[in-house]
């Protein structure tokens, strides 16, 4: 089963109802929001929230330090700062 919806790569008015899921026919996973497979960059950023999150981090601030530590660029491959992160969070978090 893919983890992203093709339907979603085509023109909305080339979308009839009902092409986003199939009832009874494929399971509605997350992903399938997405219309595509997440990127490198998507995947190590998640990863590395993941890990900051098991670990404690509670805050912004600490959720930055966790991945400048973890050496996790942001998509401009610099380092993390509390700006870019939510910046980017805002702008990606509907594809989760």
């Amino acid at each position: 089963m893919p983890q992203y919806n093709p339907d979603l790569q085509r023109p909305a008015k080339d979308r009839p109802n009902g092409s986003y899921e199939k009832f009874g026919v494929i399971d509605n996973v997350v992903q399938q929001t997405r219309s595509g497979p997440p990127s490198a960059a998507e995947m190590a950023l998640a990863m590395g929230l993941e890990k900051a999150f098991r670990e404690g981090a509670t805050s912004l601030s600490g959720l930055v330090a966790h991945l400048n530590a973890a050496a996790v660029a942001s998509p401009y491959g610099r380092p993390w700062d509390e700006t870019e992160l939510v910046r980017f969070l805002e702008q990606h978090g509907g594809l989760a």
